[in-house]
């Protein structure tokens, strides 16, 4: 079973798309924050992470630089909710 890491500080998008994966076949872990996907990262296997861009502290942009450094054959995707003009 495909292993998913979903990385969000809004409590209520991490569990909605924690459903849709978990629905759709996916084992799921989540975290609140980039430095939490890092403690998961060390201690558990994913073959992919979807992270929010927009949280504080690191970004979601710094998460993928350092899983792309750390742990290259993990796949990344970054989400937002935030409107481009």
């Amino acid at each position: 079973m495909p292993r998913v890491l979903i990385v969000d500080d809004e409590p209520a998008i991490r569990s909605l798309l924690s459903l849709t994966f978990v629905r759709a076949g996916y084992e799921v872990r989540t975290a609140a924050d980039p430095y939490k996907a890092m403690e998961a990262c060390a201690s558990e296997s994913f073959d992919a992470i979807l992270a929010d861009v927009q949280m504080p502290g690191m970004d979601g942009h710094g998460l993928v630089r350092w899983v792309a450094t750390t742990y290259p054959t993990i796949r990344t995707v970054l989400m937002s909710g935030f409107d481009i003009p």
